[in-house]
């Protein structure tokens, strides 16, 4: 995995565009998150997001599909 896995750090507001815009999928399987900012970032900039159903991330998915519970496999 560590090959295809990238952990750049620091991104300026370009680079965090590039990054995020040639995305496929964001897959945001989180138990607790606070307000799911990775999350709005990814849509805003069109890619497919399937969340976990914690927190706020069914407020921010309102009655679009890809928020799911964690337990149904």
């Amino acid at each position: 995995v560590g090959e295809r896995v990238d952990i750049p750090g620091f991104l300026t507001n370009e680079e965090l565009d590039a990054t995020i815009g040639s995305a496929t999928l964001l897959l945001y399987l989180s138990t607790y998150e606070g307000f799911g900012v990775p999350v709005l970032e990814a849509i805003t900039r069109g890619v497919v997001v399937v969340a976990s159903d914690s927190s706020s991330l069914p407020e921010i998915f309102g009655t679009a599909p890809g928020c799911l519970p964690l337990e149904d496999p």
